[in-house]
């Protein structure tokens, strides 16, 4: 395997994508991610990752995974064979772990005739099919610059990788591209059908990763710099994120949690759900981890954190609760903060937590360009751990009538809550063009007991 880096700042997180047949690094110049990560782009699958290569990755806090079309089969391989790193965001794109079957991936007829029939002509002809014009396939690599022979063997490796008729929940989420003209579109959503998060965009096999990458991963430092700027505004102002908190924390007690046990709450901000925690549980028990500066006026031992990141180094069976209100919906992974949680609670801990619906902020979704992927409550069950049992998983809808447009975008600007959003300007105009008066907030609440 090749591994090239386009970004290497030593960053604590990594965006690292697994590449097609036939591409490599500069496929992705233009796919920058956000502040914080390293970026680095896996290529030729003719042999495994050195043990350099895998001591390199693993050396990263988090580790963001996007695969496209055969890479999807490889970072798989990559993935299973690597379970010491700590990957979070797992995403698919235009590919499946059947990479030659005539109803899950190419067609065998398909596959065996470009293998046979391939030279830089048909090469050319390939680029421009999966780039989906001779246009887009301008900018990539010319077929001449491709050793043709070392392309073939490379088609042979990955028709020999692990084959699966069935998806993996090891992946998040699964993206394919209604145009595709590489791996029939048909054959990507037989095998995902099962499922839980399967998104399709109109584009052609190779879509235009300049934009999708930053609509997949959070870019955590703009979270923390924008709640860290409404701290001073942010009670105030609210009101349902108190409403939030408060049945969340009515959710936790009503299920007997363990008080001699630490208490672990991520993402307290200013303590609306510490508050109700610290009427419970002793203060020596309790632990906060938060992105931003937590105040010195919550009780507890506090770390300022990537929690998404910490969670994964917790022994097992440590905490007898985990909560977190209004928070794991910034986290490029809930799936793996599940799996996490789970490791790091207690037998007969509970975790409780409260994310959004796909609905939330319907009146603005128009408008906005890379808001966090909500999880619906289908999606949490899906992933949830086999450890954890389920005692309750409800949504509810908050809407919030403001005198005014501007009285709305002053609430999201004193909450922080658009915190995926850097010099929105344009779109707050949008907002106030449309005159937006009301806010509905989706709340969903998870409480999960880990199996004694």
């Amino acid at each position: 395997m090749k591994l090239e880096y386009l970004s290497h700042k030593n960053s604590p997180r990594l965006l690292l994508v697994f590449s097609g047949w036939a591409s490599d690094a500069s496929f992705f110049t233009g796919a920058l991610p956000p502040a914080g990560y390293d970026f680095a782009v896996a290529a030729d699958y003719r042999t495994p990752a050195s043990a350099a290569q895998t001591a390199c990755i693993a050396g990263y806090s988090e580790v963001c995974v996007v695969a496209w079309s055969f890479g999807v089969p490889a970072a798989n391989r990559f993935m299973l064979d690597n379970p010491h790193i700590r990957f979070t965001l797992r995403v698919a794109v235009n590919g499946t772990l059947a990479p030659v079957d005539n109803l899950l991936g190419i067609p065998e007829e398909i596959f065996h005739g470009t293998l046979d029939r391939l030279d830089t002509r048909n090469l050319s002809k390939f680029i421009r099919r999966e780039a989906g014009s001779a246009t887009a396939a301008g900018s990539l690599p010319p077929a001449d610059s491709f050793d043709i022979d070392s392309l073939k063997d490379e088609l042979k490796a990955i028709a020999a990788l692990p084959h699966s008729e069935s998806p993996s929940t090891l992946w998040d989420r699964v993206i394919i591209s209604s145009r595709d003209a590489i791996i029939p579109p048909d054959n990507q959503r037989r095998f995902w059908s099962a499922h839980p998060d399967v998104q399709e965009i109109d584009a052609p096999h190779l879509p235009d990763f300049s934009r999708l990458i930053p609509s997949l991963l959070c870019d955590k430092e703009l979270v923390s710099r924008r709640f860290s700027d409404s701290a001073a505004t942010y009670d105030a102002h609210a009101g349902a994120q108190r409403e939030i908190a408060l049945q969340l924390a009515r959710l936790w007690r009503s299920h007997q949690p363990v008080k001699t046990l630490p208490v672990l709450e991520i993402g307290p901000g200013t303590g609306l759900l510490t508050t109700e925690i610290s009427s419970f549980a002793p203060n020596e028990n309790i632990e906060l981890w938060d992105l931003s500066e937590i105040p010195d006026s919550l009780p507890g031992c506090k770390t300022r954190c990537d929690a998404e990141s910490a969670i994964a180094q917790v022994p097992a069976d440590h905490f007898g609760s985990i909560l977190s209100a209004s928070t794991i919906q910034w986290f490029n992974s809930p799936a793996a903060f599940l799996r996490n949680a789970c490791n790091a609670l207690a037998p007969g801990g509970l975790l409780a937590v409260s994310t959004f619906t796909p609905d939330n902020f319907r009146e603005l979704r128009p408008f906005l360009k890379n808001s966090p992927h909500y999880t619906s409550s289908g999606t949490i069950r899906a992933f949830l751990p086999s450890g954890l049992e389920i005692l309750e998983l409800r949504d509810e809808a908050i809407t919030i009538t403001f005198p005014s447009t501007l009285h709305l975008l002053r609430h999201i600007k004193y909450t922080g809550v658009n915190a995926m959003h850097a010099g929105d300007s344009a779109t707050a105009r949008a907002i106030m063009s449309a005159g937006i008066t009301t806010l509905t907030y989706t709340p969903l609440y998870l409480v999960a007991r880990k199996e004694i």
